[in-house]
């Protein structure tokens, strides 16, 4: 993605979820992904972490790291994790 549409992403995503009726907020953050989530959930009171994977497979996963295995492992609060396909 290039600088403009990083701009604009949120703002349609924030639309989206207000036309569907689902209270959202969006982070922007510089940090470790999975970290940064469970951080984000525990400071705001969430009651649960919905997301996606990508089904990269468990070989690459080993050494590359998932943050929805980080997730899954560090959350405090129950997490859905909803497949690729």
């Amino acid at each position: 993605m290039n600088k403009s549409t990083l701009n604009i992403f949120p703002d349609v995503i924030l639309t989206y979820f207000i036309l569907i009726q689902i209270k959202a907020t969006i982070y922007i953050e510089n940090s470790p992904v999975g970290f940064h989530i469970c951080k984000v959930a525990k400071d705001h009171g969430a009651t649960m972490i919905v997301m996606g994977s990508r089904g990269i497979g468990v070989i690459r996963r080993t050494f590359m790291g998932s943050t929805a295995d980080y997730v899954l492992h560090h959350s405090h609060i129950p997490v859905t994790v909803v497949p690729k396909n």
